[in-house]
């Protein structure tokens, strides 16, 4: 089987992903957890993550 292009496309976000689960296994709280995951989804978004009134939120970059 070829291995070329198709298999570098899906690599990234792969890769981003196990790195993430990585980091919220070493994660003690819940609270660290969910930073964790906001900014793995405001890299994937191109978003960055935001504090208002004690809420974690996402907002354009």
């Amino acid at each position: 089987m070829k291995r070329g292009i198709h298999q570098r496309m899906f690599f990234p976000s792969l890769y981003l992903h196990v790195l993430v689960e990585l980091q919220l296994l070493k994660a003690e709280n819940i609270v660290s957890r969910k930073k964790i995951a906001t900014q793995a989804v405001a890299q994937r978004l191109h978003m960055k993550p935001v504090i208002e009134d004690g809420q974690l939120g996402l907002r354009l970059v």
